[in-house]
């Protein structure tokens, strides 16, 4: 732990062009707004669902959790570079998606490291040495 995917799972709603266009606008922002409080209702429900049973998988069942090494993590992301690289000219719809989010992380991610403390500064603060589930470093 923790998994590459972790701080990016997503969720989506997938409904047809011709019939959500069909829909009358008030029904539509019920439609969004149901799926944003559910994207927010489905994170926490995680959160509180993962770090209960975490506890229980070290406490119960004996299971040894193991820190990813961030070397792992770099070859990961090599390997997602040529997947993606690959897929972007098989496929001019993944190649304008990928090129949008890259785009979009380009802005975002300059701001977030500038703006957001890094996560492990209030954590460490309140909780250095907590380690419930006897995570194994490498």
């Amino acid at each position: 732990m923790p998994g590459i995917h972790q701080p990016t799972g997503i969720m989506e709603l997938q409904i047809n062009k011709a019939k959500w266009e069909a829909l009358p606008a008030d029904v539509k922002s019920i439609v969004k707004h149901a799926a944003m409080a559910e994207a927010l209702h489905y994170t926490l429900k995680m959160l509180d669902r993962n770090s209960q049973d975490l506890v229980t998988l070290v406490t119960k069942h004996g299971v040894t959790v193991v820190e990813t090494p961030r070397e792992v993590f770099d070859e990961i992301l090599k390997a997602w570079d040529k997947v993606a690289e690959r897929k972007a000219k098989e496929n001019p719809f993944f190649a304008k998606v990928l090129e949008s989010q890259k785009a979009w992380a380009q802005r975002v991610v300059p701001y977030r490291r500038f703006c957001h403390p890094p996560y492990e500064f209030a954590a460490d603060y309140y909780w250095k040495g907590v380690n419930p589930y006897k995570i194994v470093k490498p």
